[in-house]
């Protein structure tokens, strides 16, 4: 989606990775657009029935699969709502922010996926063709996942009592970057 909105406004060379481990050949000259969620819970949810229906953006809601409420097993630590948590909280903390990007940028989804203005204003870019615009979901964790409340509980616990931490070595300013 970020990608579509970045390509409306004018900018051709993007590299659009979910891995963050991918070495950047000039940092210097790079503007780095970090994308997450405020809401980590509901971007767990949303994988998880993003797994399900394998549609992770939506973009006409008239064709959404119906799905039948399902549960999530959420209480082991392999479960599969424990491997996504571990997941995103990896994948937030890993990424080096501390290289000499030229410009590092974050952008939640919740800031822009009704105002796509949002993101023209915030790089100073002018929109030059129409994009084709994503739209939020109508499937909802609360009507689909029947063990949600269960799933938040899991969460909240995991928040206070896991301590996740950076795989990456911070910036050191002696390497050739």
């Amino acid at each position: 989606m970020l990608c579509n909105i970045l390509r409306s406004g004018g900018v051709t060379d993007i590299l659009h990775t979910h891995d963050c481990f991918f070495q950047v050949e000039n940092p210097k000259s790079t503007v780095l657009i970090f994308s997450a969620r405020r809401d980590l819970f509901r971007s767990i949810m949303s994988c998880l029935i993003g797994k399900r229906t394998n549609i992770f953006n939506v973009y006409d809601n008239t064709n959404l699969k119906t799905i039948a409420p399902f549960k999530i097993d959420c209480l082991d630590h392999d479960s599969e709502f424990q491997q996504q948590y571990g997941w995103h909280k990896w994948y937030i903390q890993s990424h080096n922010l501390d290289l000499p990007y030229c410009k590092v940028e974050t952008f939640y989804i919740e800031d822009f996926v009704n105002d796509y203005e949002f993101i023209y204003k915030k790089l100073d870019l002018v929109k030059h063709k129409e994009v084709v615009e994503t739209m939020e979901s109508t499937y909802r964790y609360k009507d689909l996942i029947v063990n949600h409340e269960q799933c938040k509980e899991i969460f909240d616990y995991l928040e206070v009592t896991e301590k996740f931490t950076p795989r990456l070595k911070p910036y050191d300013p002696h390497l050739p970057y």
